[in-house]
């Protein structure tokens, strides 16, 4: 109701404002309007990229990447508007008089599509806001009905004055027509009005990430049930595991698919995708409207836009294996396991008869199925259902384990470490604590805390005088101690220190690259990227606990030197409970090997 009447309100008080302005004003403004609209549109992707690239991990400018394709659009339309109205005014600085009865009915007709389009951008402009999903306005939504296809996102609400579907159809028709262009903003962009809103669902409302970088995930294979020139019956495609009856499936436009392929997309995201700080933190949690395929029918030159149907990846309770996982009730979201750093999803979309792959927009980040593996073919849906069962559904075609070279690596007894204590001889520990106290007062301002004084996100440096139990509060709910650790997640500490057996001044760290990953690898070849350290000496201390920005490597990490002795350093990883850690390494070295294996048990 409200957004309607804010609406209503700005379309009705700028059609009045240039009524009364008169024709010839109002039809100079309203060139000004779509030329910047045009302008607006034309930079919107690739300035949104852009600030999401300089959105930093923390502080007063965090917040640019959930709001970076609200801002790309919104900022470029009122700086195109003012500059558009300074050249205009210079070029045509005298206005034209008309018949009275004649300025107000051209001033007014021209004022209404000024409103229009102005509010139609400002509606479309902050679907891509990092607001709550209950926010007045669903321009898509699940459905419910389960005979028809519950949880398909479809077109949901309308604008009593529907500015946002009437800005886009606008535009849209401007890029193929007067400035077309071979990628248009019709081709690419066919449901401008809730594409934005839908990479916004994610758990708490749309609390969740709502937008990445393309370079924040890789598509490692695409495969096909069907083809584009062999389309079959939805519901043979449809068909579920287990189940007698076929998934039922909605378009975008709330109508069932008759025929047509499924096409599914294997995607391995990188650290940087994944969720910051809190329980979240450390995991990639997706919903089928951040996952939109972009297909295109040949035929009537259109392009739509598809959601998945359904998910596969790691079933965190069946001991590595997979599981698939259709999208058909409200708010099915589907996380990552544990904190596994590079996690694999695939996910499967119904193509209807007719079109055929574009590209996938995951969370409003831009890959073309031209750069992606060509298809893996799949006769049926049994052969897929195979391949999951296999585990192989998600491994690219021809790929095998990742060699590394453990020629120099040091052997750790992993069976002498476990629980929430500390190999004493192997300076490793499996534990969130952080080996010393500070004052809730003193880390604040530098660092994230949760609601219990944890750390959960942040850099900071403290002089050694203002930490350790002789400078902590006496009140225990004033101390911070700990970092904060997810949901089925533990946190090892190895420290590389020059004494220890793992150290970083070893032969096999000499020889290992400094700007590769630091990775503990499991017994599943699962890797998990160091997210932190703590690093003390007489003078400083200083920890980094970035979940959402792995180290590049050792050189990211405090310089030790084998002439000081006061030096410590303890890298920080965050695993899935109950990892069983076979190797730790820096690229591809390996610094040690955990002969038996190491148990990254829970509770840690």
């Amino acid at each position: 109701m409200i957004f309607n009447i804010l609406i209503i309100g700005l379309v009705l008080g700028l059609a009045y404002a240039w009524m009364v302005r008169g024709f010839f004003s109002a039809f100079l403004h309203l060139l000004c309007v779509l030329v910047a609209g045009a302008l607006a549109f034309a930079v919107w992707e690739p300035l949104a990229y852009l600030l999401i690239g300089l959105a930093p991990e923390r502080g007063l400018l965090s917040f640019l990447d959930s709001a970076a394709w609200g801002i790309a659009l919104l900022l470029p339309f009122v700086i195109f508007m003012l500059l558009a109205r300074v050249i205009s005014d210079k070029a045509v600085p005298n206005n034209l008089k008309n018949a009275t009865a004649a300025d107000y009915a051209g001033g007014a007709v021209c004022g209404l599509a000024i409103g229009l389009i102005t509010a139609g951008v400002f509606v479309i402009g902050i679907q891509g806001l990092r607001l709550p999903t209950s926010l007045g306005y669903q321009p898509v939504w699940f459905t419910e009905d389960r005979a028809a296809g519950a949880g398909s996102l479809t077109h949901d609400d309308r604008l009593w004055i529907p500015a946002d579907r009437i800005t886009a159809g606008i535009f849209q028709n401007i890029s193929e027509g007067s400035m077309s262009a071979p990628n248009s903003l019709a081709r690419w962009h066919p449901d401008l009005v809730g594409a934005a809103f839908a990479a916004r669902i994610s758990p708490g409302e749309g609390a969740g990430r709502n937008a990445i970088s393309p370079d924040n995930f890789r598509v490692l294979k695409t495969y096909t049930v069907a083809s584009p020139e062999r389309p079959v019956a939805a519901n043979d495609l449809l068909a579920f595991a287990g189940s007698s009856t076929p998934q039922r499936y909605l378009g975008i436009d709330a109508q069932p698919v008759a025929k047509g392929h499924l096409f599914g997309v294997v995607v391995q995201f990188e650290p940087a995708a994944r969720e910051r700080g809190g329980r979240g933190g450390g995991q990639v949690i997706v919903s089928n409207g951040q996952a939109q395929l972009i297909a295109h029918n040949a035929a009537t030159g259109r392009s739509t836009t598809i959601f998945p149907v359904a998910a596969i990846s790691e079933n965190a309770e069946a001991d590595g294996r997979l599981g698939r996982w259709k999208f058909d009730a409200n708010d099915v979201f589907i996380s990552s396991v544990g904190a596994q750093s590079q996690p694999v999803f695939a996910f499967e979309f119904l193509v209807p008869e007719g079109y055929t792959p574009l590209g996938l927009h995951l969370r409003q980040a831009r890959q073309l199925t031209a750069d992606m593996p060509p298809p893996v073919v799949f006769e049926s849906v049994t052969e897929r259902d195979r391949r999951v069962t296999s585990g192989t559904i998600l491994r690219p075609e021809g790929a095998t384990r990742r060699q590394r070279d453990d020629s120099n690596a040091v052997v750790i007894n992993g069976s002498a470490i476990g629980g929430r204590g500390t190999g004493t001889d192997t300076g490793i520990s499996i534990t969130n604590t952080l080996g010393t106290m500070v004052s809730s007062q003193t880390a604040r301002s530098r660092l994230d805390l949760d609601d219990d004084n944890r750390i959960s996100n942040g850099q900071a440096k403290f002089l050694a005088s203002e930490v350790g139990r002789s400078n902590a509060p006496t009140a225990r709910a004033m101390r911070v101690d700990s970092f904060t650790v997810g949901a089925n997640q533990t946190m090892v500490q190895i420290d590389v220190s020059p004494t220890m057996a793992a150290s970083f001044v070893s032969e096999a760290a000499r020889l290992a690259p400094t700007d590769q990953p630091l990775v503990l690898i499991d017994s599943n070849g699962n890797e998990f990227q160091a997210i932190g350290f703590v690093y003390s000496d007489r003078e400083i201390f200083e920890v980094r606990y970035t979940l959402g920005n792995t180290l590049s490597g050792i050189s990211d990490t405090p310089t030790l030197s084998t002439a000081r002795d006061d030096q410590k350093l303890v890298i920080l990883f965050v695993v899935t409970s109950g990892a069983t850690i076979e190797q730790f390494a820096a690229g591809d070295i390996v610094l040690a090997n955990f002969r038996p294996a190491m148990t990254a048990a829970a509770g840690g």
